[in-house]
């Protein structure tokens, strides 16, 4: 899971120097502890008000531009993406902060895209977000996967109702997170989803250290917060960080076989 997170004040700037060869390869995954690190319950979002806004995701609408040079050219959208112009970037951004400048009357600071898919879109957020502050939510991929089977999503996620094709996604965003390691290196904060659960502070710590933010209490209090929650964790985020589903798919390993099978390499070096 990918949460961008980008200063408001000069977000759109020049385009890195080596960002068109960090464009070769994409994938997806959901339910990889993103409610732990920034929703309007958990952790980031526990921020004093004033500082954070969450909002909903434009990123796709503002790469339709994108899309369809694409399509016209027979080309795939990460095709498209490498051999476009910097000044096709610097207009997505644009759009993207005219999309978001709604939510952001109240002179905010900071703002947070929470979406699952964020990360199939790393290339183009450094292109045209260069200031964004992406952070990598990283669970277990046995509880990853189990999370996402036994979930039933309204809509979309069609990857998830089949462990064979869960257990390849994960392995494919595994293999895109280290190949943004390998060619940007620090550009994405990777936070485990265990390793939260264990030492909250330390990990909520590393984050708004990450992003240029001081320490508040707050960021550990967060089911304090009534605020209405509509995703699969309503449930999770009134109570305090627990340990309870971390280890929830051993009870049905003995079925988890094609998942396992799928993972590959992934399930050993997946903290690496």
């Amino acid at each position: 899971m990918h949460i961008a997170m980008a200063q408001i004040d000069g977000i759109i700037g020049d385009m890195p120097a080596n960002a068109r060869r960090i464009l070769d390869a994409a994938a997806a995954a959901k339910r990889g502890g993103a409610a732990l690190v920034v929703t309007p319950e958990l952790s980031l979002c526990g921020y004093p008000p004033e500082d954070l806004v969450l909002r909903p995701a434009f990123l796709d609408a503002c790469a339709s531009e994108l899309a369809a040079l694409a399509a016209a050219n027979g080309r795939t959208l990460l095709e498209q993406i490498a051999s476009s112009p910097g000044e096709l970037f610097r207009r997505v951004g644009e759009e993207y902060l005219a999309r978001t400048r709604p939510y952001r009357l109240e002179g905010k600071r900071f703002f947070v895209d929470k979406l699952p898919a964020n990360w199939m879109s790393i290339g183009l957020i450094r292109l045209a977000l260069p200031n964004a502050r992406i952070i990598d939510a990283r669970r277990h991929p046995m509880a990853c996967g189990f999370s996402n089977f036994k979930q039933h999503y309204a809509s979309g996620v069609t990857f998830a109702y089949d462990l064979e094709s869960i257990g390849r996604f994960y392995a494919d965003y595994l293999r895109l997170m280290r190949h943004f390691d390998a060619v940007q290196p620090g550009a994405v904060l990777h936070v485990l989803n265990e390793r939260l659960v264990e030492d909250p502070e330390r990990e909520v710590r590393r984050m708004l250290d990450y992003i240029g933010v001081p320490f508040d209490p707050g960021c550990l209090a967060f089911h304090a917060n009534r605020r209405a929650v509509h995703t699969p964790s309503a449930e999770q985020v009134r109570r305090p960080i627990n340990r309870d589903g971390l280890d929830a798919w051993r009870s049905y390993e003995p079925w988890l076989g094609p998942l396992r099978d799928a993972l590959g390499p992934a399930l050993d070096d997946w903290q690496d």
